[in-house]
């Protein structure tokens, strides 16, 4: 094994290769098939115009706000190492046609404000004329409140990152190929100097690194729901969430929960002299992934980049058996529309993704619960389960579902982890477990009984 390889064992450092786009059915590319970094960005073509200080809520949110510029060059490293990677795999995205998302309105939303304040003031004068000839209280109060509306409309139109929130530290959380995520916190909990409820994590993204591809990924368009509204719209105890959406002339910043505890690969690399997590800990990491999926895969949506870079950890300096994990980064989710359609862009990681992506076959949510088997796999071995000096290899593999359950490393490894590896990891998508069967598998009942009933 070369120096540096990606599928031996465990290492810290971060990919910093170039994306590269390749036909993985003919598996004669070179080594490096996936992008090196966390899914950051997508794509959109300008059109409706930003608002006053560039913040959205889901209400206001529309897919066309970016004119995306050239990406940044990145310089290529020849040395590939351990992190994992995701990209399209394919030059087109063949899950848009079929996807009848509604177009977005191409009315401003400056204009559409502009009438809301015109109609506001409308009925101010008339309640103001029905008040002079009926003082009542009710009437005086119903004004006020109209009246703290308005001033609140106009507050949140001027809000922007800056005034929102102030970076923390001097160091990031983390990197990603489009820029930086910070810790930050609220202006409005700027006393409290633990951060308290107002601290957030910031991913700053620059927008002349986007893509077109990138930007409507974000954004999304007529046809594919974008990354931001579709996060924007998740709630569950395991998936961190997304609350605010900046954007100026020359960044894109999305406000997060903020977690402090690292990502799931950190936690296994270091326990890898120990050959991986203990069983009761992997049970729990197991659980809270699963438990997201099952959410998820009810919408429905198709998370397609389950990874240990992608499963944080709340909390720094607690044990792992009493932390929690959430997972994060849905710049490849996809919810089709109908439900019933099933996706075909070959897109993911290559430790993670599931045969039938690689094979160029129609997919849906079992890819996710493969990846969850990989995630098991990998946290009580410390070891990738397609072993390979070059991606086209663990390619190979992944294609004709080759994986060993036994060996030193595994000798020590329960009957039923191992059974609920092989239920995850079965070659046949229509075979696997599905998110809420493994949630029931005996080595799983333990780590669930312990959580509230609030995470399924």
């Amino acid at each position: 094994m070369r120096p540096g390889s990606r599928h031996g064992s465990f290492d810290s450092r971060r990919n910093l290769v170039q994306p590269l786009d390749i036909d993985v059915g003919s598996l004669t590319a070179p080594e490096h098939l996936f992008t090196p970094t966390r899914k950051e960005t997508s794509q959109i073509s300008g059109g409706t115009p930003t608002p006053p200080g560039g913040y959205y809520t889901p209400q206001q949110l529309t897919p066309q706000q970016l004119t995306p510029q050239p990406p940044t060059p990145q310089q290529h490293t020849p040395e590939a190492v351990r992190r994992a990677s995701s990209s399209l795999l394919d030059e087109v995205d063949d899950d848009t046609p079929v996807m009848d998302e509604a177009s977005p309105s191409p009315s401003s939303p400056l204009a559409g404000k502009q009438l809301q304040r015109e109609a506001s003031a409308s009925i101010l004068c008339r309640q103001a004329s029905e008040l002079r000839r009926d003082s009542s209280q009710a009437q005086l109060t119903n004004l006020s409140q109209l009246g703290a509306e308005e001033e609140d409309e106009k507050h949140q139109s001027l809000r922007t990152f800056d005034t929102a929130y102030m970076l923390l530290g001097d160091q990031p959380l983390g990197e990603g190929s489009f820029g930086l995520v910070w810790r930050c916190q609220s202006r409005k909990c700027e006393g409290d100097a633990a951060g308290g409820s107002g601290e957030r994590a910031a991913k700053r993204i620059a927008k002349a690194r986007l893509a077109p591809r990138d930007v409507r990924n974000l954004f999304g368009d007529g046809h594919l729901e974008g990354e931001i509204k579709m996060h924007l719209g998740l709630s569950h105890p395991h998936i961190v969430g997304l609350y605010e959406v900046f954007q100026d002339d020359d960044v894109v910043s999305l406000v997060m929960e903020c977690c402090n505890g690292g990502d799931l690969f950190d936690l296994i690399a270091s326990h890898a002299p120990q050959g991986g997590l203990a069983e009761p800990c992997a049970a729990r990491v197991q659980v809270h992934i699963l438990s997201a999926l099952n959410y998820l895969h009810g919408l429905p949506v198709v998370h397609r980049d389950v990874k240990c870079e992608n499963v944080l950890l709340t909390q720094k300096g607690v044990a792992p058996e009493q932390n929690v994990f959430k997972l994060c980064d849905f710049g490849f989710a996809a919810r089709p529309r109908p439900p019933s359609y099933r996706l075909h862009t070959r897109m993911g990681s290559p430790d993670t993704v599931a045969p039938e992506v690689v094979r160029g076959e129609a997919y849906w949510t079992p890819v996710d619960c493969w990846a969850a088997g990989v995630l098991l796999y990998m946290s009580l071995s410390a070891t990738p389960p397609f072993y390979a000096q070059s991606d086209a290899e663990v390619l190979q593999k992944v294609r004709n579902c080759i994986y060993k359950l036994d060996g030193r490393r595994w000798n020590f490894v329960s009957d039923d982890a191992k059974n609920l590896i092989r239920g995850l990891m079965k070659f046949e998508a229509s075979a696997r477990a599905t998110a809420v069967e493994a949630l029931d598998h005996p080595f799983l009942r333990q780590a669930r009984l312990e959580l509230s009933d609030a995470s399924f």
